[in-house]
């Protein structure tokens, strides 16, 4: 007795193959799961170059449908950072506060046209008004206030936040900036000790200044 072992081709169908061992679909192509004129392999052959070209159509969706959403997460970080730069913001700088305050010049009462103001912890004057309640003489030339008093001479630049002022020809520095605040130049009481020839005493608990001249 002889016994034939056969194998059958694993999803044969009627048709000659090349010489790869593939041909193209003709002939009841549904039937096997194919379409018309697809090319294929038999005897559990790779498949078409059409099926393969199908697979990496899906696999590029797939990554680009994987890229869309991953955007969102980039534009919640870059919100979050600019979050975080607002918080960081600069603070605000002291704003200068107006005093009612007395003055007293020579033992007199003296009025200021304008009032005097509160700037990072010092008092500071309305330069112009305060040189004409004390009598002092000055003249404004070339951005700064000129002044002649006892044979001193004394510019002052009327620039917001400058120190510096000339006294004699000699820079002087002062310690805390004058400013310009209401459309007046703001300047500290140390302007009047060290360039002009009087004397100063504030008193803080009576808001009162009392000028010697």
């Amino acid at each position: 007795m002889v016994i034939s072992a056969f194998t059958p081709a694993a999803g044969a169908h009627p048709g000659r193959t090349d010489s790869n061992g593939g041909h193209y679909c003709r002939t009841n192509c549904e039937k096997w799961g194919l379409e018309y004129g697809e090319y294929h392999y038999h005897n559990g052959g790779s498949s078409s170059s059409k099926g393969s070209s199908s697979s990496k159509a899906s696999n590029k969706a797939k990554s680009s449908g994987s890229k869309a959403k991953s955007k969102p997460s980039k534009s919640k970080s870059s919100n979050k950072a600019k979050s975080n730069a607002n918080s960081k913001a600069v603070p605000k700088k002291p704003v200068p506060q107006q005093l009612n305050i007395s003055v007293l010049l020579n033992k007199e009462s003296v009025q200021l046209p304008s009032k005097p103001v509160r700037h990072e912890g010092q008092v500071l004057l309305p330069l112009i008004d305060t040189l004409s309640a004390f009598d002092i003489p000055y003249t404004i030339s070339d951005k700064s206030v000129h002044i002649q008093l006892d044979d001193r001479t004394v510019i002052i630049p009327i620039q917001h936040n400058e120190l510096n002022i000339q006294v004699d020809g000699q820079a002087v520095k002062l310690s805390t900036p004058m400013i310009i605040y209401g459309g007046k130049l703001m300047v500290p009481l140390q302007l009047f000790r060290d360039a002009l020839p009087c004397t100063l005493e504030w008193n803080e608990t009576m808001k009162q200044l009392s000028v010697t001249l």
